[in-house]
């Protein structure tokens, strides 16, 4: 739901009082959307491999920033 000013969210309030199941739907997607693509405890693992990953590269990745910019080791 978006809205410009406090007139606008009070009418979108009260759409939702009047629609119990339309705004039953809404915060169910809303709950599965956030389950299934925003959890960070769902990214941690991810996140933590990816940073592993960094690490074990950590040479060659500084050998190739070396190359593309030498001025940050002088």
């Amino acid at each position: 739901m978006l809205f410009r000013d406090a007139a606008e969210l009070r009418a979108a309030l009260l759409r939702l009082l009047a629609y119990p199941e339309a705004t039953r739907r809404i915060a169910d997607n809303a709950r599965a959307y956030v389950a299934e693509n925003r959890m960070l405890a769902y990214q941690v693992q991810a996140r933590m491999e990816w940073y592993r990953s960094l690490w074990a590269r950590r040479e060659e990745l500084n050998a190739a920033l070396r190359e593309r910019a030498p001025e940050l080791f002088a």
